[in-house]
């Protein structure tokens, strides 16, 4: 036999028969303590229902926490490879300024080695008597 319920329209709160007792279990099962179960929940066939209902919740649970660690797992590798992307960028940011400084050291010091040329030409020019300054 098959029943069609719509439990949300369904208010007794009596258990007078075995629909009555599914009825109110499949409202309120989720509800219940395993350990401490109402008077209606006195069958063989109830409290296998419990445990079925029981091991779910724990499955899911853990379903829950598995997909949860899952999650933490996927963010904390997220942030890593933002971590080391961001350590890769600093250190080409300073092998740039480094790069930098060093054609700015480069300059300077043809620019000193071009002014002591032109200090030493100045000073062959004075010895020779050609130099006006």
């Amino acid at each position: 036999m098959i029943h069609a319920l719509e439990l949300p329209a369904w208010q007794t709160r009596q258990v007078g028969s075995e629909i009555e007792r599914w009825i109110r279990f499949l409202r309120e099962g989720a509800g219940l303590d395993p350990e401490h179960l109402p008077p209606w929940m006195n069958t063989g066939e109830m409290h296998k229902a419990m445990e079925v209902l029981v091991e779910f919740s724990e499955r899911e649970k853990a379903l829950d926490l598995y997909r949860r660690r899952q999650d933490y797992r996927r963010v904390i590798a997220g942030y890593e490879l933002d971590l080391e992307e961001a350590k890769e960028a600093k250190a080409q940011a300073l092998a740039a300024k480094e790069a930098e400084r060093a054609a700015k050291e480069q300059g300077l010091a043809a620019n000193e080695q071009a002014l002591a040329e032109v200090e030493a030409l100045r000073a062959r020019l004075r010895a020779a008597g050609l130099d006006e300054g």
